[in-house]
């Protein structure tokens, strides 16, 4: 007879960094120490799921609040990326619409929020069940586990916390994947 293992766990989100350090990294570009290029290692050069969690924005009688959570094998280097200024350089294509850079969306928050925003990272006490997948803290060092733990928490975020997310479109990992799926089919047509 199987018996079923019982998992007690707790997934909380924990501050990242102080308001003080947002507010100077993102008005005043000076990089956290803790996150600091010159660094051999950043404290922060660990796996993870992150969460910006921006001002209310108000557009005439409707509210929300906007987030937006992100992975990355490396914590540090993936947050440096989102804080990196943006190209003054505009591009276009060739019907001459605005080409934006991956991930504008939270580029463009950062800096129109002054540093004023909440940034978080996703923490596992002990271990859960989630879908019959067991997940715990070392389960962030699997890529896989990871980005299952960036959209429970993008779905957790929206539907529990009712924010309104920026996280748009699918990522380019999933692109790649779909890319490759597509070959594979017209290479199984080709072949038939």
């Amino acid at each position: 007879m199987n018996t079923l293992t019982q998992f007690s766990g707790e997934v909380t989100w924990r501050e990242l960094l102080s308001s003080d350090e947002i507010r100077a990294w993102a008005v005043d570009r000076k990089t956290p120490i803790r996150l600091g290029r010159k660094r051999l290692t950043s404290e922060l050069a660990y796996p993870g799921v992150y969460r910006f969690i921006f001002p209310e924005k108000v557009d005439g009688s409707a509210k929300h609040t906007p987030f937006y959570v992100g992975e990355g094998g490396d914590v540090g280097k993936r947050l440096r990326a989102h804080f990196a200024p943006s190209s003054d350089e505009e591009k276009r294509d060739a019907k001459g619409a605005v080409i934006l850079d991956a991930g504008w969306q939270v580029r463009g928050s950062i800096q129109n929020s002054h540093g004023k925003f909440s940034l978080q990272i996703l923490n596992i006490e002990g271990s859960f069940n989630l879908c019959g997948v067991i997940l715990n803290q070392h389960s962030f060092d699997d890529p896989f586990a990871r980005k299952l733990l960036e959209n429970w928490a993008i779905l957790s975020s929206e539907r529990l916390d009712k924010l309104h997310k920026l996280n748009r479109g699918i990522s380019a990992s999933n692109k790649n994947f779909a890319r490759s799926i597509q070959a594979a089919s017209r290479e199984r047509q080709r072949a038939q």
